[in-house]
């Protein structure tokens, strides 16, 4: 009960935190929401060549956790959790390329990147995984990232304690080209 109030809460937070940051639910996924945003570190050479340069355009992702909430809950154990979580990354990921290379707002983005714990899984789907540097925004990214792993797992705040050492935030980034390449075959190369 009280678990359900705090999801409720959040929720209510995280959808102001969400307007006012201009992250937008993701047109035909339910897992992404999206943001535009320049790029303001240091240059970055990706595995495909892609140079990231500072001022380039990305585009940011975002996990729905009201989605994979409902998921946990519809849901009994954790490797069926991840089985359709999977699923509907790979399905939001062509949702995602076919958005970059058909609407006109997307057309300069030069990746797709974000920051999350859930690091590990990612590389399947064709994210190259980097540290954060150290400093105050990773120790508060850590901590609100673990904040929504203990609002949102399906076993409650208490699983967060198996996690003490892993809950470790990443950045995770993927080329237009590479995200092209790999969910629309055969379509052709992106234009970044």
């Amino acid at each position: 009960m009280v678990l359900n109030t705090i999801r409720f809460l959040w929720s209510r937070v995280d959808a102001v935190i969400r307007l006012l940051a201009g992250i937008k639910d993701l047109e035909g996924s339910k897992i992404w929401r999206v943001a535009l945003r320049r790029h303001r570190g240091q240059s970055r050479r990706l595995a495909d060549g892609t140079i990231i340069k500072k001022g380039d355009r990305l585009l940011e992702l975002h996990l729905n956790n009201d989605f994979l909430s409902g998921m946990a809950r519809d849901t009994a154990s954790p490797e069926g959790i991840a089985v359709k979580a999977a699923k509907e990354v790979a399905h939001s990921l062509s949702r995602l390329a076919r958005l970059l290379k058909e609407d006109n707002r997307y057309q300069k983005v030069k990746a797709v990147f974000g920051i999350t714990i859930l690091n590990r899984p990612v590389r399947r789907f064709g994210f190259e995984v980097y540290d954060l540097e150290p400093g105050a925004l990773t120790a508060l990214t850590r901590f609100y990232e673990k904040m929504i792993l203990s609002i949102y797992h399906p076993w409650g705040p208490g699983a967060l304690k198996n996690y003490r050492r892993s809950v470790m935030p990443k950045y995770v980034i993927m080329s237009k080209n590479e995200l092209l390449r790999r969910y629309l075959p055969g379509d052709g190369k992106g234009t970044g």
